[in-house]
């Protein structure tokens, strides 16, 4: 074996070395990117069970001559706006006055409150999904949707009646008398 053989063989196995040792970097690398972007997922892209989402409800949608302030609540308030579903803020993200203050006039709007846990059990078995807007026009990170609330008829009114079973409000829509006194 000439000594420009060994040069050869210990530059192909320092090149072997440094081949293997770049790809090992590059895997640990790719390993670490991958559990940062599950990490970003499970922390803010995942809605838990035990978080709460909060909707707006304009006092359109109330009758205010029912005293249970959860039969006040029509059934027609949890109508999805267009086909994807219910609009709704992450309280992860939001106070219930930033959901309240993101209607046209913000006066006129209550807020509800929904566990995410119970929105999923059966009977309602809906998807809950984080759903950021950020658009030109408006900037909401808290912004979700509840999907599979199924349309009104046939079936859709008790599936409304009984949503509105497990919410409770965080800021009550105001009655006429309070509405009239406050504008």
């Amino acid at each position: 074996m000439s000594i420009l053989d060994n040069d050869s063989e210990e530059d192909a196995l320092a090149t072997t070395g440094g081949e293997a040792t770049h790809n090992t970097l590059k895997q640990e690398e790719v390993t670490v990117e991958q559990s940062e972007i599950l990490e970003l997922l499970n922390d803010d892209y995942y809605i838990a069970d035990t978080e709460d989402v909060y909707m707006r409800i304009n006092r359109a949608n109330i009758d205010f001559t029912q005293t249970d302030p959860i039969l006040k609540i029509l059934p027609v308030a949890f109508d999805p706006k267009g086909n994807d579903g219910l609009s709704v803020d992450r309280s992860k993200f939001a106070e219930p006055k930033d959901t309240q203050n993101r209607g046209r006039f913000p006066e006129r709007n209550g807020v509800l409150s929904w566990n995410v846990g119970a929105i999923r059990k059966v009977p309602f078995s809906c998807e809950v999904v984080y759903d950021p807007v950020t658009t030109e026009e408006e900037v909401n990170l808290a912004h979700s949707l509840v999907k599979g609330v199924p349309p009104r008829k046939p079936n859709g009114l008790e599936f409304r009646i009984n949503l509105r079973q497990i919410c409770s409000w965080k800021i009550e829509c105001p009655n006429e008398q309070d509405f009239a006194k406050n504008n």
